[in-house]
């Protein structure tokens, strides 16, 4: 079988070398950040907040996720700020699963590589040293969803 070579295929072949340096470009997620599923049809998911994740010079800042069962690349990854948090996200990743879709989410930090809101320079750096490397519990909590996905699933 031939791979098609994406962005996601190279951050997940990367990610060994990213790891060395105290990064990284791929993980798996938790079984327990899976919210639900959806019929595998058009959404307009802008519609319910979501948007692309941010990018810096082209680059996407975010990781390729891994299903933690089948082992496949996210087939979505979009991000909604939470408008009582602009320094957090709801960040969801789509799996297309025969007619279903399923859906893995998380609460986080943002990535933004800019201060957000009324933070200063400190507390930017702070918030993305946090992203990148956050505690389970507070500051990344797995299967929290914002209230339009959850009346969608």
């Amino acid at each position: 079988m031939i791979r098609r070579w994406t962005a996601l295929s190279l951050r997940r072949l990367l990610n060994p070398v990213a790891n060395r340096f105290g990064f990284y470009t791929a993980y798996t997620l938790d079984r327990r950040e899976r919210v639900g599923t959806l019929p595998l049809s058009p959404l307009e998911w802008s519609a319910y907040g979501y948007t692309t994740n941010p990018s810096l010079f082209g680059v996407p800042l975010s990781a390729a996720k891994i299903h933690p069962e089948t082992n496949n690349t996210h087939d979505i990854s979009l991000r909604k700020v939470d408008p009582e948090n602009k320094r957090k996200q709801w960040h969801i990743h789509v799996f297309k699963q025969g007619t279903r879709m399923e859906v893995f989410s998380h609460y986080e930090f943002r990535p933004d590589p800019t201060t957000v809101g009324d933070e200063d320079i400190v507390e930017m750096k702070q918030r993305l040293k946090t992203h990148y490397r956050p505690e389970w519990g507070d500051e990344y909590r797995m299967g929290v969803v914002d209230d339009d996905l959850k009346a969608l699933l």
